[in-house]
Order: C-alpha cells, then sequence, then structure tokens
C-alpha cells in the first residue's frame, strides 16, 4: 500500500514537467505493479486535471500487469463511485 499523498506527488513529478505538452490524445498509463489501482487512478485524474486547465480533451487507457484472476478485482476497484468513474476505463495487460 502506498499513502495517497505519496502517489499524488509521483503523479505531479511525472506530469508537470511536461504539462504543456498535452494534447488532445489517447494516452496509456501502465502500471508494472499495480495492487489496489491507485497510482493508475491518481495518475489518471492528474493527466485529466492538467489536459482541462489548457482547454485539452484527452482519453485514458489503464493498463497493468497482474495475474488473470485480479483483474476481474483490479476492474471493479477502478470503477467504485468514489473515484468519480464517468465512463467505462479500460482495464487489463497493454500490448
Amino acid at each position: 500500500f502506498t499513502p495517497r499523498d505519496v502517489v499524488k506527488l509521483m503523479a505531479n513529478l511525472i506530469f508537470y514537467p511536461i504539462a504543456d505538452e498535452i494534447r488532445d490524445a489517447t494516452y496509456r498509463v501502465y502500471d508494472g505493479a499495480c495492487g489496489t489501482g491507485g497510482m493508475l487512478t491518481v495518475a489518471e485524474e492528474t493527466l485529466q486535471e492538467l489536459a482541462a486547465r489548457t482547454g485539452k480533451q484527452v482519453a485514458t487507457h489503464l493498463g497493468l500487469e497482474t495475474p488473470v484472476e485480479r483483474v476481474g478485482q483490479d476492474a471493479a476497484f477502478v470503477h467504485l463511485p468514489d473515484h468519480r468513474r464517468r465512463r467505462r476505463r479500460e482495464v487489463g495487460r497493454l500490448p
């Protein structure tokens, strides 16, 4: 478990240096050590927030490396209402 504040800091360190390079596009967000999916959701939220500031439209595809029996659990977590999911997200292995 990684505390939410630490996850938010990590997402800020990734996205803020490139915020002016965000374009209207679909982005892949990958977590090779996905547990609860917290890093995926915070990364997605941060990307969406930065894009909205400049009027950009972005979509995300979330990816994780996880045993097949956990994919359902991870998908359920990503769709929880408290993460303000507005549309269906793809959760699974990235090619």
